[in-house]
């Protein structure tokens, strides 16, 4: 039950992943809401 490449990350269970990665995936699920999400009040930020 494990997909080819990247899908192991997802498959295996959240106390294997070191908090570091947790740590840089919500940092860059962050950045990519912060410059595609539109939010309204970042609007401004943009250069």
């Amino acid at each position: 039950n494990v997909c080819p490449g990247g899908g192991i990350v997802f498959i295996d269970p959240p106390r294997r992943l070191d908090a570091g990665v947790l740590r840089g995936i919500e940092e860059m699920a962050e950045f990519y809401l912060r410059k595609y999400g539109k939010k309204p009040h970042t609007t401004d930020e943009e250069e």
